[in-house]
């Protein structure tokens, strides 16, 4: 517990264009490593994948939920996005809490993470809808 260690991101991830990408071959890589790699399931949620893998995969279900209401807000008030955008975040800042606390991000830091959020959401999903359709492809094949 009392060792230091420092966070940082690999060359694939040290943009917010490399990001947004990384994001996106993630999404697309995920059906197949859950529906094709033995025992993944298992590991991915639950006692035997640990606390930190829960976090992730509930993360993921939430960028997937996210997309659904960015899509929705050109049909909402301006009080009702707000609220969404404020609970989305809201919750965002829980999965993401310990990291950023870990991390030290400045405000200005903190401003441009939950700015592409979003993009982070919709490169996701989008991925994970590549992923699916690639891997029904292979199936039928």
């Amino acid at each position: 517990p009392t060792l230091n260690y420092e966070i940082s991101v690999s060359g694939e991830q040290d943009s917010i264009g490399r990001l947004i990408n990384h994001q996106r071959k993630f999404g697309r890589a995920h059906p197949y490593i859950l529906l094709k790699v033995k025992g993944t399931q298992s590991g991915i949620s639950g006692q035997r994948a640990g606390a930190n893998r829960t976090w992730r995969q509930i993360l993921r279900w939430h960028q997937l939920f996210s997309c659904l209401i960015y899509l929705s807000l050109p049909l909402l008030s301006a009080i009702q996005i707000l609220g969404l955008l404020l609970g989305l975040f809201g919750i965002k800042s829980i999965l993401f809490g310990r990291h950023i606390r870990a991390a030290r991000l400045g405000i200005l830091d903190l401003v441009v993470f939950l700015i592409i959020q979003p993009f982070l959401d919709f490169a996701y999903s989008l991925g994970l809808i590549e992923g699916i359709l690639l891997l029904r492809r292979e199936t039928i094949d």
